[in-house]
């Protein structure tokens, strides 16, 4: 990413790379399969997907 001189700061102070690399993922899927697991009804899991993205 470049930067401009009269670039607008980012909220927060500064940017964070949110992307995992393949093999961070597939630590992450690895470490997901040893998660404990709970069952949504579709209202618990619209409540979930609201709650994920501020709605």
């Amino acid at each position: 990413m470049s930067h401009h001189p009269d670039s607008i700061a980012p909220h927060g102070g500064s940017l964070v790379n949110r992307l995992c690399t393949p093999a961070q993922k597939a630590e992450f899927l690895d470490q997901a399969d040893h998660l404990p697991r709970i069952s949504l009804d579709e209202r618990a899991l619209s409540d979930l997907q609201l709650i994920a993205i501020g709605g």
